[in-house]
């Protein structure tokens, strides 16, 4: 219970942080998974791992059960330059109307465009609990900046 209530301050101040802070936009998706929420090389909880993290906030909108989500991300320098591509699959089970927070780790990117890195997200795969699949065909993604 006590690291449920930790959790849960902990996503409300970060939040907070970042929308106060303008690095949390996200675009509309036609994706039976909505991002909700990106916030990339953040400290605060992976501090302790002695990396900087993605987090990636997400709602699972369709009727089915999500088995698996791969993400598709798109690391950009504070310049709106050089950036980097990048994968990552999330595997925990979703149920309809759920909402999840999932961390990556994305050191390398954070050590190559430093503290004003941005990250735009998109969902690029959905893989059902009933074997069904859903695969993105469009090219909006969430943002950062």
């Amino acid at each position: 219970m006590r690291r449920r209530i930790k959790d849960v301050v902990w996503l409300v101040s970060c939040a907070v942080l970042f929308l106060l802070s303008g690095h949390c936009r996200a675009l509309a998706q036609d994706a039976p998974v909505e991002i909700t929420g990106v916030v990339p090389h953040s400290h605060l909880r992976c501090v302790l791992l002695e990396r900087s993290c993605l987090i990636i906030s997400y709602e699972n909108r369709s009727a089915k059960t999500v088995r698996a989500v791969r993400f598709e991300v798109k690391f950009i320098d504070g310049m709106g330059g050089e950036s980097s591509n990048a994968t990552f699959t999330d595997t925990r089970k979703l149920k309809p109307g759920k909402s999840t927070h999932v961390f990556f780790g994305d050191a390398d990117y954070w050590k190559r465009y430093g503290d004003m890195m941005k990250a735009d997200v998109a969902v690029g795969k959905i893989l059902f609990s009933d074997g069904t699949s859903w695969e993105n065909s469009s090219t909006q993604a969430a943002s950062s900046n």
